[in-house]
Order: structure tokens, then C-alpha cells, then sequence
């Protein structure tokens, strides 16, 4: 389903999961974070922010009822990137938080998670020298790892960093860095939603979200 996603196919994508969560109910019975946090991956790739935001705020809350942390702080982060990306940046802040606090330092892709969110907050209130440090930070720790989506992720929130920060002809190489990460990953839909850096400049924020698997 996911990767169908990626390609834009959104109504296969979406039918797989629904088949996938009709058969995990079918045998467990009972709610399963990963099936939130798979439409919340098919959602924001099909472009809606809202029900990507219901649906990986509703994985964490299992998570949280059951006590789990790891996942958790990595989800708390997606959560926090969905929020920015409807301009709930106050909420965003304090999930972001939650996810810091939440996650272990050897986590690499929370770790990168919580900053890319909170580097795109202080952007937005002018706060130039620690968004951008973070910004950095969080492209750092992504070229340790290899998910080719969280990297570009991690790219795309720097672009938009240096854009915020009146530095849009910087911006303009991390973007397309992204851009060829995603083409690398088969994730098509990302591709194409990368901006330029004049575009970021005229909106303030992208209005859209990204794939971090």
C-alpha cells in the first residue's frame, strides 16, 4: 500500500490497507498502531494533512496507553512534522519535545525527527541562528543512516529553513538533493512536491508533508 503510494496510486493504496486492517482485525481483534501509522504514511502522501494528522496522533495514543516509548517518540516526531505542515506550530513544538524527550540517543531517525520539527518552528519565528543549526543537525544524523526518504526528509525541512532565513539561494541545493533521493527511492509523489526555493519564499512554508520511511 505504501508503495503504491508513493507511485500516486492513492485509491490501491488505500483499498491494500483497508483489506490489511480487515484482516488484522479478523485475526487479533483488537487495534494495532502499525496499521494507523501505515494510513497516516498513505494520507500524507496523498496530500491530506488533516486525516494524516488523525491518524498518526490516534497510533500514538495506543502506544502511550500501553506504556511503549521507542516507537512512540518516533511517531511523536511524525506527529509534530504533520502539525507543522498545518501550521499548529505551538502543538508541533511541544510534540517535538515529547519526542526528544521520549527517545534514546541512538535513534537515529527520532533524533532527526524532533529537530527537523523544531528547526522548522523557530523558522517560522525568525529565530535564524538554532533553527538553522538544527536544520544542519538533522541532515547529519540522516547521512549516517540509509532511509533514502527520511534523508530527503531531513532535506527538504533544511530547504526550508534557509528559505525562512532569507537564505533562498542556499536552500536551492538541499532541495534537490531531496528531490534525487526520492527519485532514488521509487517515491514519485515526493519528487514532484519538491519545491523551489523561490516557491518556499512566496508561501512561508511548504503546506505539505513527506514520506519517512
Amino acid at each position: 500500500a505504501q508503495l503504491e503510494a508513493m507511485l500516486g496510486h492513492v485509491d490501491e493504496a488505500r483499498s491494500l490497507h483497508a483489506r490489511a486492517s480487515g484482516r488484522w482485525d479478523e485475526l487479533v481483534g483488537h487495534e494495532h498502531p502499525e496499521m494507523w501509522a501505515g494510513r497516516y504514511r498513505i494520507e500524507k502522501l496523498a496530500g491530506d494533512d488533516v486525516a494524516a494528522e488523525q491518524a498518526v496522533r490516534r497510533a500514538c495514543e495506543i502506544l502511550a496507553g500501553r506504556g511503549e516509548r521507542p516507537y512512540r517518540s518516533t511517531l511523536t516526531g511524525e506527529l509534530a512534522r504533520v502539525l507543522c505542515a498545518l501550521g499548529r506550530f505551538d502543538e508541533a513544538e511541544e510534540c517535538s519535545q515529547l519526542s526528544e524527550e521520549l527517545g534514546m540517543d541512538d535513534d537515529v531517525v527520532t533524533e532527526m525527527l524532533w529537530r527537523q520539527t523544531r528547526a522548522t518552528v523557530l523558522a517560522h519565528r525568525g529565530d535564524r541562528t538554532p533553527a538553522l543549526r538544527l536544520a544542519h543537525q538533522a541532515v547529519a544524523l540522516a547521512e549516517q543512516a540509509d532511509g533514502l526518504n527520511a534523508h530527503g526528509d531531513a532535506l527538504l525541512d533544511l530547504g526550508e529553513v534557509l528559505a525562512l532565513s532569507g537564505r533562498r539561494d542556499e536552500a536551492a541545493a538541499p532541495l534537490e538533493q531531496a528531490r534525487t533521493l526520492y527519485q532514488r527511492k521509487g517515491n514519485l509523489v515526493m519528487a514532484a512536491r519538491v519545491p523551489t526555493p523561490a516557491a518556499l519564499g512566496e508561501r512561508g512554508t511548504r503546506r505539505v508533508i513527506s514520506q519517512s520511511e
